[in-house]
């Protein structure tokens, strides 16, 4: 298993070389569609700046059991100006 950095891509030379050989033929349509990897550039075109970076996979939990957790804080204030003293802090395990 190779990690990627949040945001970037992987480290290792042979595994980005492998990924983005992988995407060039998904965008192809090259491969079974389950393997299909896409990853996508925000270029500047006036400086040639890279200004981001996406992966998408086309397929998850077709080999195995796929599943995404994310904890959530969602916090509600009022604004002592409405004179509506509120406030409340719910901390929320959603599936992705």
């Amino acid at each position: 298993m190779h990690f990627v950095r949040p945001g970037g891509l992987p480290e290792d030379r042979a595994v980005l070389t492998e990924r983005l050989a992988l995407s060039e033929r998904s965008f192809a349509g090259d491969g079974a569609p389950s393997e299909a990897w896409y990853t996508l550039l925000l270029e500047d075109t006036a400086s040639g700046a890279i200004d981001g970076i996406a992966s998408v996979r086309a397929a998850v939990g077709v080999r195995r059991p796929h599943f995404s957790f994310r904890v959530v804080t969602l916090a509600l204030y009022s604004s002592p100006f409405l004179r509506l003293p509120f406030e409340q802090a719910d901390r929320m395990l959603t599936v992705c």
